[in-house]
């Protein structure tokens, strides 16, 4: 254990070196998709779903902790069972297909039903300043689950948090002071 401790033929990598790596690889990722077919649409529909979530992050507090921890949702977790437009159902497909969300079908609504939790693409909440946590979701309802997969533009209008909308009310939280590049 000593001997390890001590040695430095380990190479050290600059956090934020690995930092950009990390989010130009997810980029990258997100480019490329665009070259398929419908892939502008995904692609607009990860983006849209990651600004509404980051805005969560910056300006909304988590209602489940005492101490109000910021809110950190990278789960889409719907009220009711799905039930969508057959053009809603094929982006909803596709995105499952691509694995920009992944499915979990153990979920279980606010209401009480058997629900798929859908989380984000562990890789992209980096490209997106989210957190790993597992800790929040952001509750739909189906008209609103379709809203994105149709409409992401609009949808990310619509539910994204701005700083103007949240200074005076009780959910306002300080600011979360993230890592500097040479950290």
């Amino acid at each position: 254990r000593d001997g390890l401790a001590n040695t430095t033929s380990f190479p050290r990598i600059k956090k934020s070196v690995q930092r950009n790596a990390i989010r130009n690889e997810a980029g990258n990722f997100l480019n490329s998709l665009r070259g398929i077919e419908d892939g502008e649409r995904l692609a607009e529909v990860v983006t849209a779903f990651s600004n509404v979530a980051h805005s969560y992050l910056k300006f909304k507090n988590s209602k489940n902790e005492k101490n109000k921890p910021p809110h950190q949702a990278s789960r889409i977790e719907p009220y009711d069972e799905l039930k969508l437009n057959p053009d809603a159902q094929n982006v909803y497909d596709n995105l499952l297909r691509y694995s920009l969300f992944i499915e979990d079908p153990r979920g279980k609504s606010r209401r009480g039903k058997i629900v798929p939790r859908l989380y984000l693409r562990r890789s992209l909440l980096p490209h997106f300043n989210l957190t790993f946590s597992k800790r929040d979701s952001i509750f739909l309802e189906n008209w609103e689950i379709e809203h994105l997969l149709l409409n992401p533009g609009e949808f990310e209008k619509e539910k994204r948090i701005k700083k103007e909308q949240i200074e005076d009310t009780d959910e306002a939280q300080t600011r979360i002071p993230f890592p500097t590049e040479d950290a």
